[in-house]
């Protein structure tokens, strides 16, 4: 059995964890866009599903976290070296585009610092 002090703190994780996994969304639709838009415009290929995607989705709230999370798994597939997720990666766009480091980084940190923190909340909710 847990003791009432244990859920009471998991309860303010869970309902922190909410408002703190809102400041990466908050970075990836703003200045992480940035270098969203930059990977697209390098990466994208006609046949590819990134250049479908930046038609299909415009600039709003909504678009530029699709667009934003096409982008994560294009960089998270093109950096495995298992083929059949390299493959994959081809189909997003080109992986054989040169992207800087620091590109990257703004594209993949702020999500994975997003599913992190839900993944802390979902265990804390568990708890509950």
């Amino acid at each position: 059995m847990l003791t009432e002090e244990v859920r009471i703190i998991a309860a303010y994780i869970v309902y922190g964890g909410i408002f703190i996994s809102l400041l990466p969304i908050l970075v990836m639709v703003t200045c992480g866009f940035i270098y969203v838009r930059k990977v697209e415009e390098l990466v994208a290929t006609k046949e590819g599903s990134i250049s479908s995607v930046m038609t299909i989705w415009s600039d709003g709230v909504i678009g530029r976290l699709v667009r934003s999370s096409h982008i994560f798994a294009y960089i998270v597939l093109r950096n495995c070296r298992v083929s059949p997720l390299k493959k994959r990666a081809a189909l997003l766009g080109d992986p054989d585009v040169p992207l800087p480091r620091s590109w990257q980084a703004w594209c993949l940190i702020p999500a994975l610092a997003m599913y992190g923190v839900l993944a802390v909340v979902l265990v804390a909710g568990a708890v509950l």
